[in-house]
């Protein structure tokens, strides 16, 4: 009789102890998924803020009289507007694909016969002779 309530009393125990640690455990993914759902909701608000502020410079770089090409910190083009297009007779697949050195090469062709364009931006951008 002994061993039997012995039994008994540890599956008793072992199914409290069982509870315990699924009630620990659903309440540990409850807060988890709280977590997920406030990270999502930050994510989406800035994905929208993000959006909002490239349309605004996006309409701000085409709404300029100047003709503007951007490049990052490694002198790749990373934006440019319709009339750096249209100025330089640059096509845009150059722009979108090529490295600066090629876009520079082909502006420069709408100097007469003189590479002086290539140069400058090679002045502007810190390099020397045949770096880009």
């Amino acid at each position: 009789m002994a061993d039997r309530a012995e039994s008994e009393d540890e599956t008793v125990q072992l199914r409290r102890v069982a509870l315990e640690t699924a009630t620990s455990i659903l309440q540990i993914r409850q807060r988890a998924e709280q977590e997920i759902r406030r990270a999502n909701e930050i994510l989406q608000r800035r994905t929208k803020e993000l959006a909002q502020a490239l349309v605004i410079m996006r309409t701000t770089l085409e709404s300029t009289t100047d003709a503007i090409l951007v490049t990052d910190e490694r002198v790749r083009v990373t934006d440019f507007n319709e009339k750096y297009l249209a100025m330089w007779k640059v096509p845009r697949e150059i722009l979108e694909h090529e490295p600066f050195g090629k876009v520079g090469e082909m502006a420069s062709q709408c100097f007469c016969g003189s590479p002086t364009i290539s140069r400058s931006h090679r002045g502007n951008y810190g390099h020397r002779s045949g770096e880009l």
